[in-house]
């Protein structure tokens, strides 16, 4: 990989996951796997129970099936989901590659597997994609159960700058045509994930982020000990929209992985950035200007809003 800046962020994934004996192609499998799922479904998902990649993978690397945003990798677990409620299902596909150029016969291959995940084999597949195939059965076995067909979502990861190609996407477009005439989902999606936006999305998972909102109505509390300013303000709810949404306007799920009150119960000691501890939304603002706040950070379960300088 020659690019110095994703390089840096394969480095550190790769410290904190404990793969550094691993060669940079499966590290980047990972890092993808890790951009795509964490963001899109679920911060649960083991990464090792979706990366699929290696010799007869049929041309994926990663495989994620979900049920109510819950990962699911056996027969009980999906048993037990269906059983208890109505589902909503999603299956995720990945390829990963370090190439800074797009591919149009990876490509193809890539989606052929897909069809052949669901429709007619022909290539031979290793055990972790036939387990994955074993899995999808059981959740189509349950289709009644389903408040809408599954949808199908298929990332291409890799190392260079998306520009549009028309021969590479007429190809993509046939492949999704294709895959809804199978009639098995309410939808097919196929994301372009390029080096740019793998990196938002890691510094989105990891919470990493900054928002700019406007406050209308504000009024300066009593002093603090240890704050230098505080504040009690009206959000417009199109503001409070975007401290929730990622950079695709999506839901910021992560946003909901940590409750406050939770954490401070744990600790003897509340930290002091989380000031109203009652206030079940807390940000830590970086900056407060008139009527504007830049917001770094965020702990969420639901309700108000809690702002410190």
């Amino acid at each position: 990989m020659d690019d110095p800046v994703l390089r840096s962020y394969l480095r550190e994934f790769s410290e904190a996951n404990n793969l550094s004996g691993k060669g940079e192609p499966d590290i980047f499998e990972f890092f993808a796997a890790y951009c795509v799922c964490h963001r899109d479904f679920s911060e649960h998902v083991i990464l090792e129970d979706v990366v699929v990649a290696g010799g007869q993978d049929t041309g994926i690397d990663a495989i994620g099936i979900f049920l109510n945003d819950i990962p699911v990798k056996s027969h009980a677990q999906v048993q037990e989901i269906a059983s208890r409620q109505k589902i909503e299902a999603d299956f995720c596909f990945i390829q990963a590659k370090t190439s800074r150029k797009l591919n149009a016969a990876e490509i193809g291959s890539f989606i052929q597997g897909v069809k052949e995940f669901f429709g007619n084999k022909y290539m031979p597949a290793n055990d972790s994609v036939r387990d994955k195939r074993v899995i999808s059965d059981i959740v189509f076995q349950n289709s009644v159960k389903m408040r809408v067909k599954p949808r199908l979502h298929l990332y291409y990861c890799y190392a260079g700058s998306y520009k549009g190609d028309a021969v590479i996407d007429a190809r993509v477009k046939a492949g999704r045509e294709e895959l809804l005439s199978y009639n098995l989902f309410s939808g097919v999606d196929f994301h372009f994930v390029d080096s740019d936006k793998l990196q938002q999305r890691y510094q989105e998972v990891n919470l990493r982020i900054e928002r700019e909102v406007q406050i209308n109505e504000y009024a300066t509390l009593p002093s603090i000990k240890g704050i230098r300013q505080a504040y009690l303000g009206v959000l417009p709810c199109k503001e409070l929209v975007k401290l929730l949404s990622n950079s695709d306007g999506r839901l910021h799920k992560a946003l909901f992985n940590e409750n406050v009150r939770d954490f401070l119960s744990r600790n003897p000691q509340p930290s002091p950035h989380f000031d109203f501890a009652n206030s079940p939304l807390n940000w830590l603002a970086c900056d407060m200007a008139l009527a504007k706040a830049v917001m770094r950070g965020a702990s969420l379960c639901s309700g108000m809003l809690g702002i410190s300088s």
